[in-house]
């Protein structure tokens, strides 16, 4: 990296670099580079902007990718939210049943015990539950 220039005397003009800066310009300039002929430099540099160019539409290729990951993430964690979410419970009474003790039946849906003075007698409730959002 060059450092800024500093304001040329009337002699010199702006372009030309003083002799430090000079100095470190070629020292970290590889040696190889300073052999080369214009044409190989011209090539390397078209290689190097090829090579540049493919590393930036890499680039904006993985930042879509991960973006539309997020956005994917965003929406399943919204879908995980409201799947944890219990449903309403709603029932209906459908049918309410005086079953007697020798008449009790199988398969009758919770049975509360009633007693009366002279029988014995199952109250059995029919429910109809549905859910709702």
């Amino acid at each position: 990296m060059a450092t800024p220039q500093k304001a040329a005397p009337k002699g010199e003009t702006a372009a030309t670099p003083s002799a430090p800066e000079k100095m470190e310009v070629e020292e970290a300039l590889d040696e190889e580079i300073l052999r080369m002929a214009p044409e190989d430099l011209k090539s390397r540099t078209h290689l190097l902007d090829n090579e540049i160019r493919i590393m930036r539409s890499e680039v904006q290729r993985i930042n879509h990718s991960v973006s539309t990951l997020k956005e994917r993430i965003k929406e399943n964690n919204e879908r995980i939210k409201v799947n944890k979410t219990l449903p309403y419970l709603v029932s209906n009474v459908v049918e309410l049943l005086d079953l007697e003790d020798n008449q009790e039946e199988e398969g009758v849906f919770s049975p509360q015990l009633l007693v009366t003075p002279a029988k014995l007698y199952f109250r059995s409730h029919i429910l109809r539950g549905s859910n709702r959002t």
